[in-house]
């Protein structure tokens, strides 16, 4: 009966938890998407767009995004998701706050089997639900990869977990090892893990032995294989920015100062930002915080003995390793808010422990401070899922927060360029440029604004300088290639249009325009064949119908021709009507 009751007990505290979460997270439903990233892995990615073998081998054979990072499981959901929602940006939404959710669960889950106590479980799982870090990962749909891996991750964490609850019963390791596997394809930060499954083993005081290294063999193997994996798919410009620019001495401080940031946001999250830029100069926060940490190793090892505060520290530190900017991995933000997604789980772990351990007046008080704390969270979460409503509102938002941070300022620069305000964004883009010269996209936004108006060689110029800091930026050889198709020197264009290919062969708009070029220098089967793959993602494009139409013509058939022109005038080029009439035989137009 007591079982049973306890049972019921813990249904309903999940429950009132994820109901709770829900209701914080629910806004985020309402929300758009956003110009950071989620162009480049939802709407404007084709790859999603067909449950196709062709697609899926190339998402699980190469990896993606400007970063080339190979997260196959977690791209494999935004197909999923295109299927059932199409663009449609509340089904993308939907389907990271379910993930969210059942993490929640599987977090309440693993809690339980390693403490014993419902009311650490309820605890940890609460605050890791509604903490203000994690709304970055649910509500950014371009972040989705966070919650994947994590839903892998914390099942093959369970799993392990019941493992050596179980008398080591073979099965469940080896769904943990399955289940890793899929995490590691969701997002290579899984390569914790064998570590992790080591400090569970410290914590349920399992004899060292020579099994316990043995059966973790084929986890050590497959995240070597990821951290391979990962270094052979970076491009060698990911590697030149971000804490790369400091000195060592300058690193050291860095890097003593992130646990200490993370840490502290956790507790008290205010001033939160989808951007948190590396300093100019370093602070006195960053010269101190040898001396905090130093501090708390000292607390913590004053502790040494308790395991469950142990196991809570080396958890958080665990799973903020990767990102403490020991090495330099690229980043050009020095940290994140969805990087403490899984780290949190450490830290609430070691806290709802002291809790539980403490006499009952302390308990009073630490109920006090828990309660107010967690208002405070759920306020701030809340508000925060509405920053995520779109570009506009997330770059103004990070401007706000620090009006001199140069990407931040891009951010909101090109969101004024997408909406055809190119005056009004080049302030933006210029101060971004001043604040930091070795940032390639904002001398290519510079270029798109200067193309607009019709600067072409300074475009080239800004083109140029994007290229020299990033030679495989795409994206600037398909708008240089662009540039000089408008100054008619054709050859540099198709030059530049092929390597644009060559770094990304989706890259569906440059096909349109290298199929415009072709067709002005009269290889016609050639722009045809240029013009068919656009307009089999493009079907209803006038422009590019009204050219193919016309290399139809010069390649004789004028079935084609007429055809593709009549689309045209159907979609709204009604100037085709003369040509129509007088080539086609149309009569009523």
């Amino acid at each position: 009966m007591n079982k049973q009751r306890i049972f019921n007990t813990g249904n309903y505290l999940i429950l009132g938890i994820l109901l709770l979460t829900f209701i914080v997270f629910a806004g985020s439903l309402n929300n758009g998407f956003t110009n950071w990233d989620d162009d480049v892995y939802i709407y404007n990615n084709f790859l999603i767009r067909a449950f196709s073998v062709e697609n899926l081998q190339k998402i699980f054979l190469a990896p993606m995004g400007d970063a080339q990072i190979y997260r196959p499981m977690a791209y494999l959901t935004y197909m999923i998701d295109f299927q059932l929602w199409g663009l449609e940006p509340f089904g993308y939404h939907l389907s990271s706050l379910l993930f969210h959710l059942v993490n929640i669960i599987l977090v309440f889950q693993i809690v339980k089997l390693l403490s014993n106590n419902l009311t650490m479980s309820a605890l940890v799982a609460l605050c890791f639900a509604i903490n203000p870090l994690k709304v970055e990962a649910v509500t950014w749909a371009a972040a989705r990869v966070d919650v994947v891996y994590s839903f892998f991750y914390l099942g093959a964490l369970l799993s392990y977990v019941a493992y050596t609850k179980s008398d080591l019963k073979l099965k469940y390791l080896v769904l943990a090892t399955f289940l890793f596997a899929f995490s590691l394809l969701s997002k290579p930060s899984a390569v914790t893990f064998p570590i992790a499954c080591l400090l569970v083993d410290f914590f349920m005081a399992r004899k060292w032995s020579l099994r316990i290294l043995l059966e973790k063999t084929p986890l050590f193997l497959l995240a070597f294989a990821m951290g391979v994996i990962t270094l052979l798919a970076q491009r060698p410009d990911t590697v030149s920015n971000g804490i790369a620019v400091f000195s060592i001495v300058e690193r050291f401080f860095i890097v003593c100062y992130m646990p200490l940031f993370y840490l502290f946001k956790s507790i008290f999250p205010f001033a939160l930002s989808n951007y948190y830029e590396f300093p100019k100069e370093l602070s006195l926060a960053y010269y101190i915080s040898p001396l905090l940490l130093a501090g708390i190793v000292f607390l913590v090892y004053r502790a040494r003995n308790n395991k469950a505060v142990l196991f809570g520290v080396a958890f958080f530190l665990l799973h903020l390793a990767l990102v403490l900017n020991l090495i330099p991995t690229g980043n050009k933000f020095m940290a994140a808010d969805r990087y403490a997604y899984l780290a949190q789980i450490g830290l609430f772990f070691m806290l709802a422990y002291l809790y539980t351990q403490a006499s009952s007046q302390a308990k009073n008080i630490y109920l006090s401070i828990f309660g107010f704390l967690l208002l405070v969270h759920l306020v701030i979460s809340y508000k925060r899922t509405q920053v995520w409503e779109n570009g506009a509102v997330l770059w103004a938002d990070a401007v706000m927060k620090d009006n001199n941070c140069s990407f931040c300022l891009f951010g909101l620069g090109n969101i004024m360029i997408n909406s055809g305000e190119q005056k009004a964004a080049l302030p933006y883009i210029e101060k971004s440029i001043a604040l930091n010269p070795m940032i390639a996209e904002s001398y290519h936004s510079r270029g798109i604004i200067l193309f607009a108006l019709k600067d072409y060689q300074n475009a080239i110029k800004d083109f140029d300088k994007t290229l020299s800091l990033n030679p495989t930026y795409q994206y600037s050889y398909a708008s240089r290639g662009s540039t000089y198709a408008s100054i008619k020197e054709y050859d540099k264009a198709m030059q530049d249009f092929q390597k644009a290919l060559n770094l990304n062969p989706n890259d569906i708009e440059t096909y349109l325009n290298r199929g415009m070029v072709r067709g002005v220098l009269k290889d016609y089967a050639g722009a045809k064949t240029d013009l068919d793959v656009y307009l089999s993602y493009y079907p209803d494009n006038p422009k590019a119908l009204y050219n193919r139409g016309y290399c139809n013509a010069y390649l004789g058939n004028i079935t084609g021709c007429c055809g593709d022109w009549k689309r045209a005038y159907d979609k709204g080029m009604r100037e085709l009507a003369p040509k129509l009439r007088e080539y086609c035989g149309y009569k009523n137009l």
